[in-house]
């Protein structure tokens, strides 16, 4: 039963059950919200069994070269996709990339 795993109360309107996909992309545009984190690399990698770099590729190299987007590396994080300044301004285009 599917309300003992996330159960129903009178703020729930609907409970939606997303595909792999979906899940990656909200992961994206979710975690590019988070300005000077964005998305780790070792984390989506281990949630979904693919890497950024195979799943979205050629967005992110085309969102690099627009300068919307830049890897940055965390020494106790690792890897990571974020925002730039300019890509912040401009945010609803590159999720857009995602979806």
């Amino acid at each position: 039963d599917r309300h003992t795993i996330f159960p129903s109360t009178l703020a729930t309107e609907e409970i939606q059950n997303l595909s792999k996909n979906e899940q990656m992309s909200e992961t994206m545009f979710m975690g590019l919200r988070l300005v000077k984190r964005g998305i780790l690399s070792e984390e989506f990698q281990s949630r979904f069994g693919v890497s950024l770099d195979h799943q979205y590729g050629k967005s992110i190299e085309k969102l690099i070269a627009l300068n919307l987007l830049e890897w940055y590396n965390d020494n106790e994080k690792g890897r990571g996709l974020r925002l730039t300044s300019k890509g912040r301004l401009l945010a609803n285009q590159v999720f857009l990339h995602f979806i």
